[in-house]
């Protein structure tokens, strides 16, 4: 409000307003102040044409990869979860059951066992920090390990119909 103008909060309201802003001769704006909103805002288009690109580069990603794809079909699962979460595991078959995924990512709980009673700890947050803010795990750990079960099981099967399909073209 310092030279009249007051903005929008939401990034969609500003931009909808900005260029017109930028453009009327007629408000209070000074020219060094326009010029920087002027430069502000190409900037924001070009970081928002750079995103786009990255959403496109990781798309084409999912439908090339077998378990991306197959890891983008779960409910809660777009195309960025799964793409990072194949780059970064490699081999799921290196996780004998969810809860050692669930485990290698930071979402169960910490275990101290002794005299054959368990106590569970806290989560330990240990592992892929970006991953696990990509999960959906609001529900708990019991739905994150259900929601990872159903992960590599679906991963494991796309591997598995992979391995067939390469059978098959070498039988033919």
């Amino acid at each position: 409000a310092e030279f009249g103008l007051v903005f929008p909060r939401s990034p969609e309201a500003l931009r909808a307003v900005l260029a017109e802003v930028i453009e009327d001769a007629g408000n209070e704006l000074p020219g060094v102040a326009r010029l920087a909103l002027q430069r502000a805002h190409l900037h924001w288009i070009d970081i928002e044409l750079q995103m786009a690109w990255c959403d496109q580069r990781i798309a084409s990603h999912v439908r090339s990869d077998e378990r991306a794809k197959k890891a983008s079909t779960l409910l809660g699962v777009g195309p960025t979860t799964a793409s990072a979460v194949v780059a970064s595991v490699g081999d799921f078959k290196q996780f004998a059951n969810a809860r050692q995924f669930c485990a290698w990512m930071g979402l169960v709980p910490s275990q101290n066992s002794t005299g054959g009673k368990a106590r569970l700890g806290r989560i330990t947050k240990r592992g892929d920090d970006y991953l696990r803010t990509l999960t959906p795990s609001q529900g708990g750990v019991e739905d994150a390990a259900g929601y990872l079960k159903n992960v590599k099981q679906k991963i494991v099967e796309a591997e598995i119909a992979a391995v067939e399909v390469r059978a098959a073209d070498d039988d033919h």
